[in-house]
């Protein structure tokens, strides 16, 4: 019993947080939830393969950024981050 107790307080601090009424939608949002994380996964796993086809010996550490895009010569190959 005290288990099923525990339980019940966790997933109702979960439901609050959430600001939804009901374990059923609780539920049903953590398996909304699960599915994007999935197909999230799989899009990523699939633009891998579509990477690789194009050339599998291609080694991304030396990839260089001024080289490929010379337009971009102030950068300087420092990664610049817009609204931080």
């Amino acid at each position: 019993m005290y288990k099923q107790q525990a339980f019940l307080c966790k997933r109702r601090k979960e439901i609050v947080r959430r600001d939804l009424r009901t374990l059923d939608k609780l539920e049903a949002a953590e398996n909304k939830e699960k599915e994007a994380a999935e197909n999230a996964i799989a899009e990523d796993k699939v633009l891998e393969a579509e990477l690789l086809k194009l050339d599998p010996n291609f080694d991304f550490s030396s990839f260089d950024v001024a080289e490929s895009f010379p337009a971009w010569p102030e950068h300087n190959n420092v990664l610049v981050v817009q609204g931080t």
